[in-house]
């Protein structure tokens, strides 16, 4: 029986002794791959130490837009007049005025004579302007008008029968129709803001486009200049431009179609910029009080890489304290070792900082922190 006990208080104090050690062990092993090489990374090679400089971007959702520019056919159709003009009879003229003629492409009077007697001439005016004067034959007519004026007035006017008294000059027409052609611009429009820190820092701008329908040539301009005028022949483009067509504050993007063309679809705006980031290679050990008395450790780590030439600094820091402290040359495949004991570490978390010196930058290829033979 008092063996029993005698054993019983035995495995108590191992098991108190060994509660109290550093829950590390041997070595910490999410740095590791295998007992003697820790892989860590943040690019394909190995973990980059050093000043980088990123190129980011700030998303602009310009959401949906629809742009077309498309040729548009208005005919006005006068029906059947009889025109006539006499000395005895009175007279009949026919009046018709279109408005806006200056956005239209062409306009043309079509009209046929049905009946006439020829006593005298008709005719055409625009805008009080005698056009043109004849004696017209039955048959149809076609005449190409004017669009540049900025108002429209047409006028068919019979001229009087004169001293022929007994009958009025007539001009029995049908299918009277004034035909116009006009391309209708529909354009989309929004704005958006670039603050001035970002201004300085840009780089270039992106449109990725994701269309709906898509037919001929669409222009894209900001601020009124052209980022892109071509046709469009698939559904997902991608367009470049220069960080020149940007502007601080204000900047608007227009979608417009070229002859012809529509568009339906979606646009999302990138404005890219460089921004600055100095990566430190950082790992921490949580360490209880009594693992600290007796801590005898090594930390190893190597450079696979040299990017820029210049030193490093090894640093334990737990909270604002500095409790170990090492500045060393940057070299390519060296293998550096530092032997850490009691005084170097202290309980609750120690954070481990590996940190580029004079702008210097590379990539630490393997770290472990390895139990040091006593």
């Amino acid at each position: 029986m008092g063996f029993l006990i005698v054993g019983l208080v035995i495995m108590a104090v191992f098991i108190i002794a060994f509660a109290s050690m550093d829950t590390s062990n041997d070595t910490v092993d999410y740095f590791l791959t295998d007992s003697d090489v820790g892989k860590i990374t943040n690019t394909s090679s190995g973990f980059f130490v050093g000043r980088d400089v990123l190129e980011l971007y700030k998303p602009y959702n310009i959401g949906n837009f629809n742009t077309s520019y498309k040729l548009d056919i208005i005919e006005y159709d006068l029906g059947e007049r009889r025109l006539f003009s006499g000395v005895l009879f009175g007279s009949e003229s026919l009046k018709f005025e279109i408005q806006n003629p200056e956005s239209m492409q062409k306009i043309t009077l079509n009209f046929m004579i049905k009946n006439t007697n020829n006593l005298a001439d008709l005719d055409i005016k625009l805008n009080g302007k005698l056009i043109e004067k004849k004696r017209y034959n039955i048959g149809e007519y076609k005449i190409t008008l004017d669009n540049s004026v900025p108002k429209y007035i047409i006028e068919l006017v019979p001229e009087s029968s004169g001293w022929q008294i007994w009958s009025p000059n007539i001009y029995e027409l049908t299918e009277v129709i004034i035909h116009t052609e006009n391309f209708i611009d529909k354009q989309d429009s929004f704005t958006f803001d670039i603050d001035s820190d970002t201004y300085v820092k840009l780089t270039k701008g992106q449109i990725d486009l994701d269309m709906v329908d898509y037919v001929g040539a669409l222009v894209i301009r900001i601020n009124n200049k052209d980022v892109f005028s071509d046709n469009i022949t698939r559904f997902v483009k991608q367009i470049t431009f220069d960080r020149s067509i940007f502007e601080v504050g204000k900047n608007t993007v227009t979608f417009a179609s070229g002859p012809q063309s529509e568009f339906v679809g979606n646009a999302k705006l990138k404005a890219f910029y460089t921004s600055e980031k100095e990566n430190v290679f950082s790992r921490n050990v949580n360490l209880s009080g009594s693992s600290t008395n007796y801590y005898n450790k090594w930390l190893r780590f190597k450079l696979d890489d040299v990017i820029r030439a210049g030193g490093l600094s090894v640093k334990i820091k737990n909270g604002n304290r500095i409790l170990f402290e090492k500045y060393d040359t940057a070299e390519k495949g060296r293998i550096y070792t530092y032997h850490l004991i009691n005084r170097n570490v202290a309980e609750g978390m120690n954070e481990i900082i590996i940190a580029p010196v004079d702008n210097s930058a590379f990539v630490i290829d393997y770290f472990v922190l390895e139990q040091a033979v006593s």
